[in-house]
């Protein structure tokens, strides 16, 4: 899951099509990692001083614990407000990272359950 989470991250701070003037929206692309509700492993990272970045990632994530209890889990955001709205422009923030990402992470899983069998 970690390899995932940073693989995501970097895909996302590295690729995303748009223009940060402030650095918050870079800032504020992260990931952690749950075990039964408990952060074992994350990855936040200032960028072009977006403070304001990293402190809207874990406001998101602290809300998105709550839904994940249990089990393991893996969560990336693009923590300002605004992240939306600049994907619904037509530039990318974080849908393909997020997709490479879930889809890596579906096949790594599959592979382990056929290995356990």
């Amino acid at each position: 899951m970690q390899r995932f989470g940073e693989q995501f991250v970097t895909n996302a701070r590295n690729s995303a099509s748009f223009t940060d003037r402030t650095g918050n929206l870079r800032s504020s692309i992260a990931y952690v990692i749950l075990k039964n509700g408990v952060q074992i492993d994350s990855n936040f990272e200032e960028r072009k001083g977006g403070k304001d970045g990293i402190s809207a990632a874990r406001d998101v994530i602290s809300d998105a614990k709550k839904n994940f209890p249990t089990g393991f889990v893996l969560i990336g955001v693009a923590g300002m407000d605004y992240a939306a709205a600049v994907e619904a422009r037509g530039f990318d923030v974080i849908s393909k990272s997020a997709s490479i990402a879930e889809s890596s992470l579906r096949q790594a899983i599959s592979k382990l359950g056929n290995k356990l069998k």
